[in-house]
């Protein structure tokens, strides 16, 4: 956060900002757990929480000679996230309070006012109660990330290899332990499990240090779509003729994303490489082509999409090439979504919006593994991914 308020030039409105302090405090609270109980929060009440945070930025921007107590005005936002907030297994009964006596001196330093507001959440999270069945629980924590560098998304100084704790932690917190693994490789008939024997060495060491995922509480018979349509998209041709090396990270793919949406900047991070038998500047151009074809119409139906996992550089499956390495496939989750919305949104996706494959995955929550080939006929296979089984069809599980 604090390098994104670094970079003025990135910030180009209050929503901007807004989606990024949303985003980054609900990744923080997906960390965490209940006081005595480690149970992560799996849905907080986002939406809610931005508007507070509108409001609040644009009762600010009032204030040009005498300042404004920012830190002190966050309460309702923060307590906006927790009403209605989902536990796995139970329910948040108080929201907390922010505490009104807060000394806010003024700031311009953002390494100096995020402290500050670091130091406001650490006193609310305690206030914070609710119940896990018959067990009352007061209290949440969030414990600091650590070893993280501060040039977390800088392509000049971002690790050639990040399947590692550090660049790990936050889409894992956010999605699952699955989404280490980067879609299905082969053709889906009945049932398939994914065999921990074919992860790659990599793959499995992260599982041994990660936290296990905490699954939302299940319905009792999943809710089924299956896709009768049969008016297919087709995607829009792609002019890659202007790709030139060395890369460039701010290259525009679409009318709203840059390449490092899509690589550096995505919550899991990846330098762009020459693999998979392909270029740089290939796997550029089929980046291209998912964000034009795929991403673009989603975002104008769902403006609060995030990206959690664009270009990947090694496989998770051992001897097998994922959509991921060649640039032709994404994750999406949704700011603020419920099950039922990330549903709804899933059966839009496939009626609308051309794809080779769509994975429909549940994990700490759901998000949506999504690709498209720039050349050649797509699948148009639709997949649900649950407890590590894949299979067709959507299907929701949680409820």
């Amino acid at each position: 956060m604090v390098e994104f308020m670094s970079k003025p030039e990135e910030v180009g409105s209050i929503a901007d900002y807004v989606n990024k302090f949303v985003l980054e405090y609900d990744l923080a609270m997906k960390r965490g757990g209940v006081a005595g109980l480690s149970t992560p929060v799996s849905v907080g009440n986002i939406s809610s929480m931005k508007t507070a945070l509108i409001g609040t930025y644009n009762e600010g921007m009032k204030f040009t000679k005498n300042g404004f107590p920012l830190i002190l005005e966050l309460g309702p936002a923060m307590i906006a996230y927790w009403t209605g907030a989902i536990i796995p297994g139970g329910s948040v009964a108080n929201p907390g309070s922010w505490n009104s006596n807060f000394p806010t001196l003024p700031v311009s330093n953002p390494e100096e006012f995020m402290n500050k507001v670091i130091t406001a959440i650490q006193i609310h999270l305690p206030t914070i109660s609710g119940n896990i069945g018959a067990v009352i629980w007061s209290g949440y924590i969030v414990p600091p990330m650590v070893n993280v560098p501060i040039s977390f998304f800088d392509p000049e100084t971002i690790p050639d290899d990040t399947y590692t704790v550090e660049y790990v932690e936050a889409v894992v917190s956010l999605t699952g332990n699955q989404i280490l693994n980067d879609g299905v490789a082969f053709p889906i008939s009945g049932t398939v499990e994914i065999d921990e024997a074919e992860e790659s060495v990599t793959i499995k060491k992260l599982r041994a240090v990660l936290k296990p995922d905490i699954s939302p509480k299940s319905l009792a018979t999943p809710e089924v779509y299956n896709d009768q349509n049969q008016r297919k998209e087709k995607p829009l041709p792609i002019d890659c003729d202007v790709l030139r090396e060395p890369l460039n990270y701010s290259y525009k793919l679409s009318t709203n994303f840059n390449l490092a949406n899509l690589s550096t900047k995505a919550i899991f991070p990846h330098k762009i490489k020459s693999q998979a038998g392909l270029s740089s500047n290939e796997i550029v151009c089929n980046l291209k082509n998912i964000s034009t074809n795929v991403i673009e119409p989603i975002l104008k139906k769902y403006p609060n999409l995030t990206i959690t996992s664009g270009f990947r550089g090694k496989p998770s499956l051992s001897g097998r090439i994922s959509q991921h390495e060649k640039g032709e496939a994404v994750d999406l989750q949704f700011l603020g979504f419920s099950f039922q919305e990330y549903f709804d949104a899933a059966q839009w996706i496939v009626q609308n919006v051309p794809y080779d494959q769509f994975i429909f995955e549940h994990g700490n929550s759901i998000w949506f593994h999504i690709s498209l080939k720039k050349g050649g006929v797509q699948r148009y296979q639709t997949l649900t991914m649950y407890k590590k089984k894949y299979q067709k069809g959507i299907k929701l599980y949680y409820s």
